[in-house]
């Protein structure tokens, strides 16, 4: 895995956090984080029952970043606790389409809206333009009633490519389409 030098930020409220990749060592800190984030936003597509919180399973993910080309993963944390997260891979061995990769990110409830997905979102777009692969474009799929993320995308440059009809149905039988947004590095 890429890994990016440990910074630190300001939020919006004049908040500290860290900007970091993640260890082995943090993979009780993701199991936490993501119990958290599956319990607590309708804009994920995992429920909380599907997700299993093992730990040897969570220090896998983390180490299957290592010797990707085209991968990283981005943590950042407040007090030692993490409160916001962004991964990016390119999912393909094929040259005709290594160029592209898509990522998933998501912030705690109590810091969305302060700039903590803009922070990592900035730092994923930093990374994939000063490191030595093959990315050329950063894609993602976003939920259609996700309004602030699509705000804060287009605010960083993405661009509306297409919508899926239907992408998504919810434990209680609502459809919610897929918008489908990228960002040309170039």
């Amino acid at each position: 895995m890429a890994k990016i030098e440990k910074t630190e930020e300001i939020l919006k409220d004049g908040t500290t956090i860290v900007l970091r990749s993640p260890e082995i060592e943090d993979a009780q800190k993701f199991i936490d984080y993501c119990n958290h984030m599956f319990s607590n936003s309708e804009f994920v597509v995992t429920e909380p029952d599907e997700y299993e919180g093992d730990l040897e399973k969570q220090q896998k993910w983390i180490t299957d970043f290592d010797g990707k080309a085209g991968a990283i993963s981005i943590i950042s944390e407040l007090d030692g606790k993490i409160i916001g997260n962004i991964d990016f891979r390119n999912r393909s061995g094929r040259r005709r389409i290594q160029h592209r990769g898509d990522f998933g990110m998501g912030v705690v409830k109590e810091f969305r809206g302060k700039g903590v997905g803009k922070l990592l979102i900035s730092k994923l777009i930093e990374w994939a333009r000063s490191s030595d692969n093959s990315v050329e474009k950063i894609e993602l799929m976003v939920m259609a009633g996700n309004k602030p993320a699509i705000r804060l995308y287009e605010s960083l440059g993405f661009k509306e490519e297409g919508r899926v009809y239907k992408e998504i149905k919810m434990s209680d039988d609502r459809y919610i389409d897929g918008i489908s947004m990228g960002l040309w590095l170039y």
